[in-house]
């Protein structure tokens, strides 16, 4: 899908309004039918790839698949057309960022799945790209996909202005509706509760980052988490302790060219750090 010039001046408009920083949500962007079959070939990638990464610590709980070579043909053809020229150049109107670049390598994002009991907690996200140091992390695109999502499954997304109580805007994960947002220091965002869902059921999404080229080497940000509100003093000094952990790990990841790939096992023995939390609420 594209937009005339008089709906992309609408957007943007509501783009830039929107609190509490810049983002908009589209539905039903793509046509049923296509979205169906890409619907349908995601879920046998969960079920048939040996590829999906596993980052399951105390601050989130997810796979990623980023390896494009094995998404079937109409997941290929999506990663394309948000990969195009085109979409690229109306992406940059929308957001008022110059010169996007999309990121081939899908690096952090790509398909992403996330089971029952997941979360993300509250986060900003990395700033430059892991492996291009003159990469600024600009715009992010989430793609949702499950066919049903009720409220009492959890897992809405929440928009937060740093320093507030409660969020300032809530997105449900609905079939076909994607969401568009500036990424930086203060674009506070996540799904902290656990996600209560039928067995055999993921939240679904594909997520998409784009860049801006700089001259100078930007100052590195990595993901920071959050704690919410009403989280206690021994769960808030955990997120952050962790957080500092991420920071380091990060680091080795720009200076050594490490693939996240690596860190899958040891991951899925550290899923019990959150585990163990709720077991002897600590």
């Amino acid at each position: 899908m594209n937009l005339s010039n008089q709906s992309l001046e609408k957007y943007k408009t509501k783009y830039e309004r929107a609190i509490p920083y810049p983002h908009i949500i589209l539905d039903t962007w793509f046509d049923a039918n296509f979205f169906q079959k890409a619907n349908i070939e995601f879920d046998t990638l969960i079920e048939k790839s040996n590829q999906w990464m596993c980052y399951s610590h105390f601050n989130e709980d997810k796979k990623t698949h980023i390896n494009i070579i094995e998404y079937p043909r109409n997941l290929k053809m999506l990663v394309s057309y948000f990969h195009s020229e085109k979409f690229v150049d109306q992406l940059q109107e929308l957001t008022g960022h110059k010169k996007l670049l999309p990121d081939p390598l899908m690096a952090g994002g790509g398909l992403s799945i996330i089971p029952d009991k997941g979360f993300l907690n509250l986060h900003t996200d990395f700033g430059v790209h892991p492996y291009k140091k003159n990469w600024i992390r600009s715009v992010n695109i989430i793609l949702f996909f499950n066919e049903y999502w009720s409220k009492k499954f959890g897992g809405i997304l929440e928009l937060w202005q740093p320093g507030s109580k409660t969020p300032s805007a809530k997105v449900i994960p609905k079939c076909n509706r994607m969401l568009i947002f500036n990424t930086n220091d203060k674009t506070i965002h996540g799904y902290p509760e656990k996600l209560n869902l039928p067995p055999d059921t993921y939240r679904k999404t594909l997520n998409l980052y784009y860049y801006t080229l700089t001259k100078k080497d930007p100052k590195r940000r990595y993901t920071i988490y959050y704690p919410h509100p009403r989280d206690n003093v021994t769960r808030s000094t955990l997120i952050k302790l962790e957080t500092k952990l991420i920071f380091v790990y990060c680091t080795f990841k720009f200076w050594f060219k490490i693939n996240d790939r690596l860190i899958t096992w040891p991951m899925k023995k550290l899923k019990n750090w959150h585990l163990m939390y709720d077991k002897f609420k600590v």
